[in-house]
């Protein structure tokens, strides 16, 4: 049997959208609550499973850094739970990391194999989490992806697109520069990886490069709204948890695994504001 968690987060509904959205049982916060390790140890008991696609966590940046515990049962403990019976147990077990692992201090794109440092609590508990988890289970899969979006779900996508509702104009940091992911094209290459029985540690994203400002006019673009959108620096917009300046992906060794091209970012955002 193979099971998603996170449903009704924004990767868990694009899953439904696949070829798994019929075979896959689908397991929200009130069927599984990460938080809750007792809860998950019984579910990894006492259910036979051949995949666990685990797309639930903690993704709260600023929040983490308050709300330390919850942030590392969910995003740590859970995870760890979950590879710990995917070895004992034989199945395949995928798991998502972030690119705030890395302090965002390089100058070219992060391979897998670049020394990380997190600038926060989130990236710490995520950091912590993929590596347990593929000491506990080496045949994991892990990927590490970037400023994932999508139509439905809280993401940047729908707040700008929000905002720009309620606002005379917006103002967004523009000198964050990382890549933004579609969860169409990470719910695409999940399925590929599996097909080719991937394990251990790898990065995606789409392709190319941008800040948050130019992520920000693109989707208002494309979504035909006028609302004027202003660069500013991330000092004049303060937040609990500080952010990495610098956090692209190098995808060379997935794409070399899978014989496969990725889409720019520029057209995977034109798919999901349903302008492609």
């Amino acid at each position: 049997m193979i099971y998603i968690t996170g449903a009704n987060g924004q990767l868990g509904q694009e899953f439904k959208k696949t070829a798994l959205g019929k075979s896959a049982t689908f397991l929200d916060r009130t069927q599984l609550d990460l938080a809750d390790l007792t809860q998950v140890e019984d579910f990894l008991k006492n259910n036979k499973i051949t995949t666990l696609i685990n797309t639930a966590a903690y993704t709260q940046v600023d929040n983490a850094e308050s709300e330390k515990d919850l942030a590392v049962r969910i995003n740590f403990e859970a995870p760890v739970l979950m590879a710990k019976y995917a070895a004992e147990k034989k199945f395949k077990l995928v798991h998502y990391s972030t690119d705030y692992v890395f302090n965002g201090e390089g100058f070219r794109p992060y391979t897998e194999t670049d020394a990380t440092n997190p600038v926060n609590f989130y990236g710490q508990t995520k950091l912590q989490g993929e590596e347990e988890v593929l000491r506990t289970c080496p045949e994991a899969l892990v990927l590490r992806t970037s400023w994932v979006y999508s139509a439905h779900g809280k993401n940047f996508f729908n707040t700008m697109v929000r905002l720009a509702g309620e606002r005379e104009f917006l103002k967004v940091v523009f000198d964050q520069i990382g890549t933004p992911t579609s969860t169409i094209d990470l719910a695409d290459i999940t399925l590929k990886s599996l097909d080719k029985n991937l394990s251990g540690l790898y990065h995606f994203s789409n392709e190319g490069a941008c800040s948050w400002y130019d992520f920000a006019v693109e989707i208002l673009k494309l979504k035909g709204i006028k609302t004027p959108v202003y660069p500013i620096h991330t000092k004049e917009f303060p937040t609990p948890a500080k952010r990495p300046c610098y956090s692209i992906l190098d995808k060379t060794k997935i794409k070399t695994a899978l014989d496969t091209t990725i889409p720019h970012w520029g057209e995977a955002l034109q798919k999901v504001a349903g302008t492609f």
